[in-house]
């Protein structure tokens, strides 16, 4: 009777276990992909990496799932000096803040305790809403793009000005190292699939090198194109880069503290 109940009392306290509450921070690296960075997995491309900080929330649902929130602070940059277009002469770079909900599934499910396993590995994607802002340097100082219209933005005839906060789908995969009771320590990679091409200030858009300058100024035209010098004749039209979207991405570390303690160790179990 006694091991009966003993059963019963741990199958509940097992099943009915609050979930599992964790925070902690992220440092790590992020790199950029667009019109302006070198060809993927160059030497000239890892010479772009920024430092990324973090802070983050989980809530495990006490199987193989898990609920993560994180805020981040990180920059991107990038040039033609690295490109195959070194005559362009663009170049940018910009502070990223960005906030994600991701889902995470867990490779190896917990114990009978609910006790997570040492070492364990798992996939997670979800939404990011983020804010970025191109600069490029001119004169010594950096100015920010897209107030400009560096393609013709706000021109009739041209798109209207691209907005600074946008979303983007991040995914990865990682690594999970659990230290002790409370503490785990990961390693994580991750991408962001972005649905703007101007996190750069670059895109396809064809431009007429006239209706620029001379409804933005030369200033504006000469940091949309400024291997160029313009001559008498400023009817030629180009464009600065490619139709396909902006990628960024993060390899980073984290260390995660559980906050709540374990419903079954009440019953010392």
């Amino acid at each position: 009777m006694r091991k009966i109940l003993l059963f019963f009392v741990l199958f509940w306290s097992t099943s009915v276990k609050a979930q599992d509450i964790e925070a902690g921070a992220l440092v790590g690296l992020t790199i950029y992909n667009g019109d302006l960075s070198a060809r993927l997995l160059s030497e000239e491309f890892f010479m772009s990496l920024h430092t990324a900080q973090g802070i983050f929330a989980r809530v495990f649902n006490g199987k193989q799932l898990a609920a993560r929130l994180d805020i981040n602070y990180t920059k991107v940059s990038g040039s033609d000096e690295v490109t195959n277009f070194p005559g362009r002469g663009l170049s940018f770079e910009s502070v990223i803040v960005e906030s994600n909900v991701v889902g995470e599934f867990y490779f190896v499910k917990p114990n009978y305790f609910g006790d997570s396993e040492p070492i364990n590995g798992y996939l997670f994607a979800g939404v990011t809403v983020l804010h970025f802002n191109p600069k490029t340097e001119y004169m010594g100082d950096l100015i920010p793009l897209q107030p400009l219209g560096t393609e013709g933005q706000g021109l009739e005839g041209y798109k209207d000005y691209y907005s600074r906060i946008n979303i983007a789908i991040p995914f990865g995969a990682g690594v999970r190292f659990q230290l002790t009771d409370r503490v785990a320590f990961g390693l994580e990679f991750s991408a962001r699939r972005m649905f703007t091409d101007y996190l750069d200030d670059v895109s396809g858009t064809i431009i007429q090198y006239e209706d620029l300058y001379d409804g933005k100024g030369p200033m504006v035209a000469e940091l949309s194109l400024p291997g160029i010098e313009p001559s008498e004749d400023l009817k030629f039209r180009y464009f600065r880069g490619s139709k396909r979207t902006d990628w960024y991405y993060l390899f980073g570390a984290r260390i995660a503290y559980r906050l709540n303690e374990k419903k079954f160790r009440k019953f010392g179990f």
